[in-house]
């Protein structure tokens, strides 16, 4: 892991514990209305925190999807490079296997 990423994530660990204190003290009672829908009473940090943990879940789970896309893509490309490599190897007269 880079020190760049340890760095990230303890700065990021800081600001999300400094948060998580700061909402806990407000424990004033919320339902959350939309439209014609209303949810039971619960305490703002509640509320907060679980819309963290979706918006958490959403990102990552997004994040994965593109990083798998960008994995496929890299596939694709490296097989066109050896498959074009080839080529030019036959092409030249070179044996295929030498690289």
């Amino acid at each position: 892991m880079g020190i760049w990423l340890a760095r990230a994530l303890a700065i990021l660990s800081a600001i999300a514990l400094f948060l998580l204190a700061a909402v806990s003290v407000d424990q004033a009672q919320v339902p959350l209305r939309f439209l014609a829908w209303q949810t039971p009473p619960f305490s703002l940090f509640w509320w907060l925190l679980a819309a963290f943990l979706a918006g958490l879940a959403l990102g990552l789970g997004l994040a994965a999807a593109g990083r798998a896309r960008q994995a496929l893509r890299n596939r694709r490309l490296r097989k066109e490079l050896e498959a074009a490599n080839l080529e030019l190897r036959q092409l030249r007269g070179a044996p295929p296997d030498a690289d």
